[in-house]
């Protein structure tokens, strides 16, 4: 799978052959009415260059050298489209909530029940490109919910200002920075099961009232990941992946539960605590505590034959993680995996725990991690059979400065075991040193 340093290039400033294009745009819109409107306004989301520049890439780069035509229909479509749904009145809304915050948004509040999808985790590392994170735990959706009196009249009011919003804030952040500024999208699917696939009223309502807004948005999806993926949507997606453009298609990555290692390149641990904290459906598996929370994870939990479960603890300055866990049919592989960063750090290295061995426990703080990240151990032990496991960090050329915040993945693993499932009782706990 490429890497999300991989698609840097796909974005910052437009290249000499592309403000050629750019310029040649917006001198053949000039005679379009709607067009020296929006120009003389100064609504740069609108007729910036780099909104433009968006549809150069977006519907240019297929065609031939010089030839703007497909980029042109596309943008007099988009101006189709303002006007057709009154898109005008939705942008002097979403001019009230220039960080584009759903709260803030017409009935932004009902909506975060219903359809949640967070703006509010900041933006990815300068180094892939600074763009904005967008998070959509699609389990926690419940758009039957909307049938119910007004409820699509409100969401389609809702996500047409929440599409200018983004808009405003794309264009506003690409003109101070002077490179094209996009977004992440995140779609959690742990609680999305085929009972949500196939609400046909919700799909009637967005064909009638919000395809063609999301079809004007183009290039401005970085990249998209879709976490927690099932196999069945695997399936779908290859039948379907083949019908998308090739530059659409290699932006999107389907992730299973261990994902966090991949976000790390482009977020801070302290962003994917959040992120994870937002999300209310449970993965198989999951406890008391739940992802991104602060209380204990404990309980009984069954390991499926070739699955595995894996508890995300995230430690900061005067905390320590702590483990114990118990066996009690045959055995499983053991192990704490660390992410400050700069790669991962094994704290508690791969082991394999049998019911005999009785109840397992171990510890490590943050101070530990942060001070064997590059320098080769996290203290002693014995695999994780007592205290902390002795482990080797990969070595780095200069030391990262220290993270305010780490992950700690906790995986009891039965991948190896082709027919038996197994049961664990544990308990994994952060406490203040």
């Amino acid at each position: 799978m490429e890497s999300p340093e991989g698609f840097v290039k796909l974005w910052g400033k437009a290249s000499e052959e592309e403000e050629e294009k750019v310029d040649a745009l917006a001198r053949r819109l000039g005679a379009n009415e709607a067009f020296e409107r929006y120009r003389k306004q100064g609504f740069d989301d609108i007729t910036g260059e780099f909104r433009l520049l968006r549809f150069i890439r977006g519907y240019g780069a297929a065609t031939a050298e010089k030839n703007i035509d497909r980029a042109y229909e596309a943008y007099v479509e988009f101006l189709e489209v303002r006007e057709k749904f009154g898109l005008d009145d939705d942008r002097k809304e979403a001019l009230k909530s220039p960080m584009c915050r759903t709260r803030e948004l017409p009935h932004g509040e009902e909506m975060l029940e219903i359809v949640p999808n967070w703006f509010s985790l900041g933006r990815a590392r300068d180094e892939v490109g600074g763009h904005i994170i967008n998070y959509s735990p699609l389990g926690d959706w419940e758009t039957k919910k909307l049938r119910e009196g007004d409820g699509f009249t409100k969401y389609n009011k809702y996500y047409h200002t929440h599409a200018e919003a983004r808009q405003l804030q794309l264009a506003r952040l690409s003109k101070e920075e002077g490179r094209m500024v996009a977004v992440i999208i995140v779609w959690d699917m742990v609680g999305y099961g085929l009972s949500k696939v196939g609400d046909k009223e919700w799909e009637a309502n967005n064909k009638a009232n919000n395809r063609e807004v999301t079809m004007t948005m183009c290039e401005c999806m970085a990249i998209m990941y879709i976490i927690n993926c099932p196999s069945w949507v695997r399936t779908i997606w290859r039948g379907i992946s083949v019908l998308l453009p090739e530059r659409t298609r290699r932006k999107i990555f389907l992730l299973g539960s261990d994902f966090q290692e991949e976000f790390l390149k482009f977020m801070t641990a302290s962003q994917l605590r959040e992120m994870l904290s937002l999300r209310k459906a449970k993965a198989e598996g999951e406890v008391a505590g739940g992802v991104g929370s602060d209380a204990p994870h404990e309980g009984k939990i069954n390991i499926a034959a070739g699955a595995e479960v894996s508890l995300p603890v995230f430690l900061s300055a005067g905390q320590r993680i702590e483990w114990r866990y118990h066996v009690e049919y045959k055995d499983v592989d053991f192990s704490v995996t660390v992410f400050p960063g700069s790669g991962p750090l094994e704290v508690a290295p791969l082991v394999r725990t049998s019911a005999g061995d009785g109840f397992v426990e171990g510890s490590c703080s943050f101070e530990e991690i942060v001070g064997a990240n590059g320098k080769g151990a996290v203290g002693g032990g014995d695999g994780g059979k007592g205290a902390v496991a002795a482990a080797a960090a990969a070595a780095v050329a200069a030391p990262a400065p220290a993270p305010e915040m780490v992950l700690c993945r906790v995986t009891f693993s039965n991948a190896y075991s082709w027919f038996t499932s197994k049961d664990v009782t544990f308990k994994v706990t952060k406490v203040v040193t």
